[in-house]
This record gives C-alpha cells, structure tokens and sequence, in this order.
C-alpha cells in the first residue's frame, strides 16, 4: 500500500472516531482515576461500559438518552470504554463492575451510597432505547424523568393516588377530584391528562388490579399491526401506568408501623 493510501486509511479512521466521540453528547467519559471520583458527586450515574470506540443503534440509543435527561441534576450519563488491546485501558475497572470483554455493552445504575453496588439494566437480551433507559432510572430511583406522554403534575397525582387508594376509596376519590381540577388548567385543549383521570377511575371501579390487567392488554396491542398514531398513543399509555404506583415514602411509611 502507497503511503498515500495509508495517510488516506488514517484520515479515514481519525474522523470515525471523532464521530463516534461526538455522538454521545451528554455522555461524561469515565475512566479508571476520574471513575470514582465523579460518581461520588452525583446521586444517580447511569454508565455504559462498551468497546473503546462504540457505534450502532444500541449506542445511538444511549446518546439520545443522554441528551434528553442532560436537564436533570442529580443524574450523571457516563460512558467507559474498554480496550482489550495495549494497556487495555479501564479492563480492570470493567471487571471490578462485572463488565469483561464478552458482556459489552452492559448498562448499569450506581448510587452514590454505595457505589460498589449495582442495578443492572436488561442483564439479558440487551437491547437499548432512550424511553426504556428512563423508566429504568425512574423505577430503580427517586429522580423524576419524564417519559412520553406523560406529565410532572399527573405522575405525582397518579402516585398519591396509589397511596391514597392503600388508606381508603374516598382519599382516593378526593386525589381524583384534584386530578380533574388540575386537567381544567388546559381549558379544553387536548392533553394526556385525561388518561390519567381515565385510569384513576378505572382502578375505583375495578380495584388495583387492573393496573396489571391493563399493562398486559397494551402490551398484547403493542405486539400487533397498528398505525403509527395508534402505536404512539399505546406507548404513552403503558408509560402513564408506570406513574401508578406507591411513593417510596408511603411505602417506607407502611414498613416503619
């Protein structure tokens, strides 16, 4: 190969990884010295361990997340990568995090309480999208991230609603009342609090069940040829039943009595 060749090989794969480094907006990388240092400084890190150089929809994915939660505060997106070759950079630290060489990419949520402990993120079968990665960290954490569809006023209703509904029907009736007052805010524009209400009074009718029974008829849905409004519309739906649940303080509440 001519040296012209070669320079051409170079240039080609200089402005490869430039691009992959420019894909992850939002992303912080992390390595073996700076690792512990930034978790520690953030409530919540949600960090991909992957090759040195990552590319493809799984990581197009984690850079669209990475760009959507870049507003919240308590939460750091941090990519490391893993070389396997050379001083193989950061395999030490992928070990120490269960992320050897044949598992990447992994994802993984670490508190600072405890950064030595993990929740791992769809440990088999992973494939990643941006809206899952949100609900991951809403479930496995107390930071708010909104997912599609849904609305700050309407999950917080949604969760005293739970809690209500776990004291008696009329404070959850009375939750539903202030739903439906808060929904009067749109002045009759369409708007995706009414599912919420819907819901609400779903579950008076039917009891908490229904959040399961409803979650599985969505997903039996999702599974079938639908338009691509309708597949919106189900997709925000399973989202809003996500908000459906307990508050981590009514349940540290019930296990304190």
């Amino acid at each position: 190969m001519h040296f012209k060749d070669l320079f051409l090989v170079a240039l080609v794969a200089l402005w490869a990884v430039s691009r992959v480094a420019e894909a992850c907006k939002g992303c912080v990388e992390l390595d073996e010295i700076t690792f512990d240092k930034l978790i520690r400084r953030f409530p919540v890190t949600v960090v991909k361990f992957d090759v040195a150089y990552p590319y493809g929809n799984n990581h197009e994915a984690f850079s669209s997340f990475a760009l959507d939660v870049a507003d919240v505060d308590d939460l750091l997106v941090g990519l490391v990568g893993i070389k396997d070759y050379g001083e193989k950079d950061n395999a030490e630290l992928g070990k120490l995090y269960k992320a050897t060489e044949k598992d990447l990419p992994v994802i993984k949520l670490i508190k600072r309480d405890d950064p030595r402990k993990w929740i791992d993120y769809k440990p088999s079968a992973l494939t990643v999208s941006a809206e899952d990665l949100k609900a991951f960290v809403r479930d496995n954490s107390d930071l708010y991230i909104g997912l599609a569809g849904c609305l700050q006023e309407f999950d917080q209703l949604a969760g005293r609603f739970m809690d209500a509904l776990a004291v008696d029907e009329k404070s959850a009736q009375e939750v539903l009342q202030d739903a439906q007052e808060e929904e009067k805010k749109f002045n009759g524009e369409e708007n995706s609090g009414r599912m919420y209400i819907a819901i609400m009074q779903r579950i008076l009718e039917k009891g908490a069940e229904f959040i399961a029974s409803e979650r599985e008829r969505v997903k039996s849905l999702q599974g079938k040829k639908v338009s691509a409004g309708k597949k919106v519309l189900l997709e925000h739906r399973m989202n809003i039943l996500a908000a459906f649940k307990a508050t981590a303080s009514a349940s540290s509440d019930k296990s304190e009595l």
